[in-house]
């Protein structure tokens, strides 16, 4: 989708407690603007119909004294969620977008884009579900995004957070009504590892309101009118969220007892008052005392022990924090910043001065840069389809080279240098365990760490050559989608491709083609002897070359001056006999024979591997379509992973 025909993103934070919304122009830059429902930027999640049947949602929800039906806090996981709750959410979901359109903020539909956010802490299942329901309540181009990402996409993009300390690790705790939810962000990362907890700051809600109910002089008469009219119940419950929330703006005010909190209150059916009583003493009381909902154990306590779980999940990793986001409205609770400094002495918190919105904001953001992501991404990958496989067989021949150069010095200096120095010493003494050892030798060193190393080393070495001329044909999209080359590392551009996916289709014996063993004819009978006994040693491949090359090659045994030798070998290949050499022939072998040979055999080794893989043209076409399939999925994540760095001017 190309930025033109996107008229309205917008950022739809859908929480339990309150919701607000934001949108965007597609100009990287521009500020999220605050979308107001009923004049109000943010405000309560609640739904009713009045005795008209007409749907009210938010605050004057809460306002109107007609209404037939009413809920409030209805967000949960669409996985254990009740059907009153799904409806509940549809008909929220549906209003709100009505108000969009008689507000004119949503005119086309079909170029309006939803962002809506989930606790970070749901699972992909239910993500889906949610999306399904945002669908089925006229959301139709909806995206939905973890919440913990759209704060830190929104902290990046303030300057709260910088995009160095991105590339290290970020911790995110998002306190909702509903959820805890922790995230860290790990080296630019933008899929982190989650750990999401049902402790919601509505469960402190749930104990003032139950501590006021018991302590009232008409608990009876209230219990029976709120079984009856769920309704003044949803409004109770709304006065307790109202108090605790102007208490954690000034707890100092009330830490005392002299003074409570009296923001809200109910008059239930114009006869009863329900003034929930809030205080310091109270408060601290309700922070600490049992819950059923968290197993008997008390708020304070299962937020410090799930953060302390965090801590130890981070130091398994050897993972430091460089910065804490707090966000969601009720991490403005005091309590929390103390519990962050204690566990994480050395990690600095920050909190956003509206965390209220910062979720919205930042979903508004994210899609912004989603949606100039994917059409980059898109767009790139049609260059790379068309390019990248011609960028891959314009270079190949340089990384064939090295690497079939490094490969044929360690075959011959660790395969074949070392036997024969043992067969000049007579520690070897027949050609037959020659040749064996001599195949064993050079297939334990091909599957080896070192070769292994020098495979992985020298395409290491070629990549940036490949990375250089990707940069060059992806240049012209970066000013078309506003996008930093910084922000992609473009300008320290280093693929990290899985190597050895492309490493095991080159060299490794089990990855690559049979190569037949051939037969060499040089010396006196001596290539013929010799390729007959390799055949009947087996094996195809990168092993039999290398084996074929060094014992069988066109200098041949007869060049190291043993003509005897080159007889017995001609003579003994067809009768199958075992040959044995006479101790003294093998003395013969001065260290500067040995070496000439073993630099010959390396040097002709070299060109006959690279004349293999040269002229072999359905290895080379695999060896084409490995690469640039590895190498176009690296340079996918690479992109994937840019959304919290895109527009960064200060890398």
């Amino acid at each position: 989708m190309s930025e033109e025909n996107i008229v309205k993103v917008i950022g739809f934070d859908l929480g339990h407690g309150e919701f607000s919304l934001t949108e965007v122009s597609m100009q990287l830059g521009q500020e999220p603007q605050t979308i107001e429902i009923n004049n109000k930027a943010s405000q309560i999640t609640a739904v009713g119909k009045n005795k008209d049947g007409k749907t009210i949602i938010g605050n004057s929800a809460i306002m109107q004294r007609d209404m037939q039906s009413f809920d409030i806090c209805f967000k949960q996981n669409p996985l254990t969620s009740s059907e009153s709750n799904k409806r509940s959410i549809h008909d929220f979901v549906k209003a709100v977008y009505k108000k969009l359109i008689e507000g004119r903020y949503v005119e086309d539909p079909s170029n309006t884009y939803f962002f809506v956010g989930c606790p970070s802490g749901w699972q992909a299942e239910a993500v889906r579900d949610y999306q399904m329901m945002m669908i089925e309540a006229m959301l139709k181009n909806v995206t939905i995004v973890r919440e913990s990402r759209a704060a830190l996409m929104h902290a990046k993009e303030i300057k709260k957070i910088r995009p160095s300390e991105l590339t290290k690790s970020v911790l995110v705790i998002d306190i909702g009504s509903s959820t805890t939810d922790f995230t860290w962000v790990i080296n630019e990362n933008d899929n982190p590892i989650d750990y999401g907890k049902n402790l919601g700051a509505s469960l402190i809600d749930k104990a003032i309101f139950e501590r006021t109910l018991n302590a009232h002089a008409q608990r009876a008469e209230l219990e029976v009118i709120f079984k009856q009219y769920p309704v003044y119940l949803r409004r109770c419950e709304f006065a307790c969220r109202i108090n605790k929330e102007v208490y954690f703006q000034n707890p100092d005010a009330y830490a005392y007892g002299d003074t409570d909190v009296t923001a809200a209150y109910e008059h239930v059916q114009r006869m009863y008052e329900f003034m929930p009583k809030v205080n310091g003493p109270i408060m601290e009381e309700i922070l600490n005392e049992s819950m059923q909902e968290l197993g008997g154990k008390s708020w304070k306590s299962t937020f410090r022990d799930h953060l302390r779980a965090v801590k130890q999940e981070l130091e398994y990793r050897q993972i430091e924090p460089s910065k804490i986001l707090l966000t969601g409205g009720a991490s403005r609770m005091d309590f929390i910043t103390t519990i962050c400094d204690n566990i994480f002495p050395d990690s600095p918190w920050i909190r956003d001065v509206e965390p209220e919105f910062a979720i919205a904001r930042g979903l508004a953001r994210w899609g912004r840069i989603d949606i100039n992501t994917k059409s980059f991404s898109n767009e790139a990958n049609q260059i790379l389809d068309r390019d990248l496989s011609g960028i891959v067989e314009k270079h190949i021949e340089t990384l064939l080279e090295n690497q079939a150069k490094k490969i044929a010095a360690g075959a011959v200096n660790k395969g074949l240098k070392p036997l024969l120095i043992q067969w000049r010493d007579n520690e070897i003494s027949t050609l037959e365990e020659l040749e064996s050892k001599v195949n064993q030798e050079i297939e334990d060193w091909l599957n080896g760490v070192e070769a292994s190393d020098i495979i992985t080393s020298e395409l290491n070495n070629w990549l940036p050559i490949v990375s250089k001329e990707v940069e060059d044909r992806l240049s012209d999209l970066y000013e078309e989608y506003a996008l930093s080359r910084a922000a992609l590392g473009i300008t320290k551009f280093q693929l990290n491709p899985k190597t050895e996916e492309i490493s095991s289709s080159i060299f490794i014996k089990e990855a690559v083609i049979d190569i037949d063993t051939q037969t060499y004819t040089h010396g006196v009978g001596t290539g013929a002897a010799l390729g007959g006994a390799l055949g009947a040693i087996g094996g195809g491949g990168v092993v039999a070359l290398i084996t074929a090359e060094i014992l069988a090659g066109p200098v041949g045994w007869a060049a190291l001056g043993v003509g005897l030798l080159g007889a017995a070998l001609g003579a003994s290949a067809n009768a199958k006999t075992v040959t044995q050499v006479t101790k003294q022939e093998r003395r013969d072998l001065s260290e500067q024979d040995i070496d000439e040979e073993v630099k010959k055999q390396r040097e002709h080794l070299s060109q006959e591997l690279q004349k293999r893989f040269s002229v072999d043209s359905e290895l080379k076409k695999q060896l084409l379509q490995k690469m640039s399939r590895v190498l176009e999925d690296a340079i996918k994540e690479k992109v994937d992973k840019a959304r919290l760095l895109i527009a960064s001017d200060d890398i």
